[in-house]
C-alpha cells in the first residue's frame, strides 16, 4: 500500500510508462488492477470487479473471509498491474 500522489508509473526494466486513467474507464471483466484513491490519503489498492456480484472488491476489505463491496467515485484512478520483475 502506497501513500504518495502518483501521476504516472514506470514498470519493468524496459521503462514502460503507464498513466493513471479515470475509474469510469476501468475494465469490469474481473481483471485485477491498481486503483488510486486521492480522497483516502492517496491510497493505492489492488482491486477487481466481481462479475458475479456486480461490485468492486479490494484485497483489504474482508469480513471473516467474505469480501465486501468497494465503491469508487469520480476523481479515483486506475491502471493495469505492471509485469512482475524477471527472476534470474
Amino acid at each position: 500500500v502506497f501513500r504518495t500522489r502518483p501521476r504516472r508509473a514506470t514498470a519493468g526494466q524496459g521503462g514502460i510508462v503507464m498513466e493513471w486513467k479515470g475509474i469510469e474507464t476501468a475494465p469490469k471483466d474481473g481483471t485485477v488492477i491498481l486503483v488510486y484513491l486521492p480522497r483516502m490519503m492517496n491510497l493505492i489498492v489492488r482491486a477487481c470487479y466481481s462479475t458475479v456480484h456486480g461490485y468492486w472488491r479490494t484485497d483489504c476489505e474482508t469480513d471473516g473471509g467474505i469480501t465486501s463491496p468497494t465503491f469508487f467515485h469520480d476523481g479515483d484512478y486506475w491502471m493495469p498491474l505492471p509485469e512482475p520483475p524477471e527472476v534470474g
